[in-house]
């Protein structure tokens, strides 16, 4: 099996954002990732809550080959969209303890359904078992 073309294709600087006309670009953080498909945006590390900045940490994106781009403005309700395409991303990736931190900050609570959570977050139930137990146990300690 051949691979076509190895070379990287690096697409903006994160700090400019952009729209995906056609293709796939990936916005590269350290340790995540960020997938947009044609339709999709990203708004530009200056439009990003610190939150979602902090998670991500975005430092390139990568685009595949044949990928058109828009850097027209983008609309309120497009960056609304592309941070929420984002925080829904993040939830699925990472350590569980900070995905149940983004989960209960997103949600103000983490008093539902296990399996709910778990579905969101792409884990087990016992996993999100285990981290509500622990960040339990680590608020009653801070309280002391």
């Amino acid at each position: 099996m051949t691979h076509p073309g190895s070379a990287v294709t690096y697409g903006p600087s994160p700090g400019e954002g952009f729209i995906v006309l056609e293709g796939i670009a990936v916005v590269m953080g350290l340790g995540r990732t960020f997938t947009i498909c044609a339709g999709g945006c990203w708004p530009g590390t200056g439009l990003l809550p610190p939150e979602l900045f902090g998670a991500l940490r975005p430092s390139e994106v990568l685009i595949t080959p044949g990928t058109r781009l828009s850097h027209h403005p983008q609309s309120p309700r497009e960056i609304e969209f592309a941070l929420s395409s984002l925080r829904a991303q993040l939830l699925r990736s990472g350590r569980t303890d900070d995905r149940l931190d983004m989960l209960e900050d997103t949600l103000g609570t983490l008093g539902f359904n296990r399996v709910t959570m778990a579905a969101i977050l792409d884990v087990s139930r016992e996993s999100v078992c285990h981290g509500v137990s622990r960040a339990r146990k680590e608020n009653a300690n801070a309280a002391d």
